[in-house]
Order: structure tokens, then sequence, then C-alpha cells
């Protein structure tokens, strides 16, 4: 024999079904088709309160390599042009004379979840690893590909490697 349901478990069932609709809509919403535009490096407003911090070797290294491979991570932006992502990479296009920067506009999203997309995108890339033995592969090929391909070494270099605390088996 089934029990029976009370008022309140059915309710409380109707409200998280509610609420599942809700989140699966708001899903689909962010699920749009993206689309990159470019936008002039005058027009974007970087984020006042950017926890991120870019030192200048770095900003160099992108925009070295912004010079070699053109700029092909869009930056991502709310309304009125404020920089959700890409603080760094605007940064490094300013230092090799781009006016114009790819970009994803991104509207409708909440303080919070560009908040939290902030942190995610700076975030999640430095929890990753590395396999050491591809790593290793994959450098031994540039060293002896890379000339070639007209590539700057520094990339390549495995001196450089091995001192941000990667020892791949050479």
């Amino acid at each position: 024999m089934a029990a029976r349901e009370g008022p309140i478990t059915v309710q409380t069932r109707q409200v998280r079904r509610r609420k599942q609709r809700n989140a699966v809509k708001k899903l689909g919403q962010l699920r749009r088709r993206l689309e990159v535009r470019y936008y002039a490096v005058s027009a974007l407003k970087p984020y006042q309160r950017n926890a991120r911090t870019h030192p200048t070797k770095q900003i160099e290294q992108l925009a070295n390599s912004i010079r070699q491979f053109g700029l092909i991570n869009p930056l991502l932006i709310a309304e009125e042009n404020e920089i959700i992502a890409g603080h760094g990479r605007l940064e490094a296009a300013l230092r090799v004379g781009m006016k114009e920067v790819p970009a994803i506009y991104l509207p409708g999203l909440s303080a919070a979840a560009k908040s939290a997309l902030r942190l995610a995108d700076n975030k999640i890339a430095e929890n990753a690893g590395w396999d050491l033995d591809l790593l290793a592969q994959e450098l031994q090929f540039l060293s002896a590909h890379s000339r070639r391909a007209g590539l700057r070494s520094s990339v390549t270099d495995r001196r450089r490697v091995a001192v941000r605390g990667l020892q791949p088996a050479l």
C-alpha cells in the first residue's frame, strides 16, 4: 500500500520542479551561440576590482604570443564593455599596438555571475597538471621543428620549462 503524501510534500515537490525548470531555462540562455566581435581597445573598460595581477614579464610573454600567433583567445565582456576576462590580453594587445581586439559579449549576467566567471576563468587553468612524458615529447618536437616553422624559441626552451618546476624526462 502506497503512503499518502501530505500537502507540504506535494507543494515542496512542485517548488523543486519549478526551480529546476527555471534553472534549465537560464542554462539555455547561457548556452546561446557565442559570437566573436571586434571592439576598439579604447571602448573597453577594465574591471576596477580585478584581483588577478599581471607582471610585466607575463604581459611581454602574452605580447610575444600575439605577435607570433595573433590574439586568438577573445576577451569576455559584459554590458557597458566592462571586461570580465582578458585584462592581461588587453594590456598585451595595447603593447603590440592593436587598435581592436576580439571579444565575446555576455549580456545579462548578474554581478555575482560575472564575479564567479572572473575567478573561474583565472583559477581553473591553474588547477591543471602536466603529463611530463608527453610534455617532453612536445618539447623535443618543437626543438626539432620550431626554426623551420618560424617559431620563436621561448616556447621550446627546455631550461625555461625546468625553471618553472616541470622536470620532463628528456
